[in-house]
């Protein structure tokens, strides 16, 4: 049975926000029944690879500078990786006397665990590249992993 869409989107690390695996695969399946027979599906995720690569203090986390803003403000910036491969973003912004404090959090899946999932939902894999310029993929260079996959007739 086919769904309505010829094609389908996830970019900018769109997936992987909910808190469990369930939950993603979940996605998954519902692109893949929104999808037509032969319906594209491109997602976009960053490459865990290089993201733990770049936090391998003994805590998990890394400090970026703190940045001045022009108003005065400045923002101190924390990345860290949990045991689930969760990454998490906390952002603390300070102006006039105000702190203001965010974060966004997301489980980064590599190329075998995402590729797995959309095999386990029925898609197969047309093309992979590892950033916005059609570079092919390479674990320890790539930015994203970004894969084109399709749903069979």
């Amino acid at each position: 049975m086919g769904g309505k869409f010829d094609v389908i989107f996830l970019l900018f690390q769109s997936f992987g926000q909910f808190k469990n695996s369930v939950d993603d695969q979940r996605v998954l399946q519902n692109v893949f029944l929104a999808l037509k027979s032969a319906g594209k599906f491109l997602i976009d995720l960053r490459n865990p690879d290089l993201v733990f690569s770049k936090i391998k203090s003994g805590n998990n986390a890394v400090f970026k500078p703190d940045y001045s803003l022009e108003n005065g403000g400045s923002v101190q910036i924390k990345e860290s990786i949990d045991d689930s491969n969760r990454w998490r973003w906390d952002a603390v912004w300070k102006l006039n006397d105000k702190t203001i404090k965010n974060y966004q959090s997301y489980r980064l899946y590599n190329l075998e665990e995402i590729g797995k999932m959309l095999k386990d939902t029925g898609f197969r894999i047309e093309k992979i590249w590892g950033d916005y310029t059609g570079e092919e993929y390479s674990p320890q260079n790539s930015k994203r992993i970004i894969i084109l996959a399709y749903k069979p007739y």
